[in-house]
C-alpha cells in the first residue's frame, strides 16, 4: 500500500499559520515577503527562497518543508493483510483542496473491524465494510479536526 501524502506543503503552511493565529499581514511583515508571494505559497506554488523565509515564523523546519514542497519524499510502500488506507479530498474555502486519510483494520477470521477517522467522505470505507461483510466494533478518532470527522455521522450510522 502506498499511503498518500495527506498534507501537502501548502496545507502545512496554512495549518501552522492558523494554529499560530498569524494573519497574512503579520506573516509578511515578520518574514519580509510580499503578500502576493505569500498567497502564491499558500496556493501551492513552490518557491524555495520564500518558503525558507517564512518557515521560522511558522515554527517549521525549513529543510523538511522544502522536501515537502519539492514532493520528493513519500512513505515506503508496504502491504499488511487486513489494513486499508482511504484517501478523500477535503476542500477548504480560500485555500487549495487538501486530502485526508482514514484507515480500516480487521480480523480476517472474525471479520471484526476498527475504523480510524471517517475522512471527508466515508463512501469507500462503507463499500469495503459491505463487500467484506465486516462488523465494525469501534471507530477511533486520531483527533477532531473537521477533515478527519467530516463523514463521522454517516460512518457511525
Amino acid at each position: 500500500m502506498q499511503i498518500p501524502i495527506e498534507d501537502l506543503y501548502e496545507d502545512i503552511l496554512n495549518k501552522s499559520q492558523v494554529g499560530l493565529g498569524l494573519s497574512n499581514r503579520e506573516l509578511c511583515e515578520k518574514s519580509e515577503i510580499d503578500l502576493q508571494s505569500l498567497k502564491s505559497l499558500q496556493s501551492g506554488e513552490f518557491n524555495e527562497v520564500k518558503l525558507r523565509k517564512i518557515a521560522p515564523f511558522l515554527n517549521l523546519d525549513a529543510d523538511a518543508l522544502v522536501v515537502a514542497g519539492k514532493k520528493t519524499w513519500y512513505p515506503h510502500p508496504f502491504s499488511i493483510e487486513s489494513l486499508e488506507c482511504f484517501n478523500s479530498p477535503y476542500p477548504i474555502p480560500g485555500y487549495s483542496e487538501m486530502t485526508v486519510n482514514a484507515y480500516s483494520v480487521w480480523d480476517t477470521i472474525t471479520k471484526e473491524a476498527a475504523i480510524f477517522d471517517s475522512g471527508a467522505d466515508a463512501s469507500a470505507i462503507l463499500d469495503q465494510i459491505s463487500q467484506l461483510h465486516l462488523s465494525v466494533k469501534v471507530i477511533l478518532l486520531t483527533h477532531a479536526h473537521g477533515d478527519h470527522i467530516a463523514d463521522l455521522k454517516r460512518l457511525k450510522k
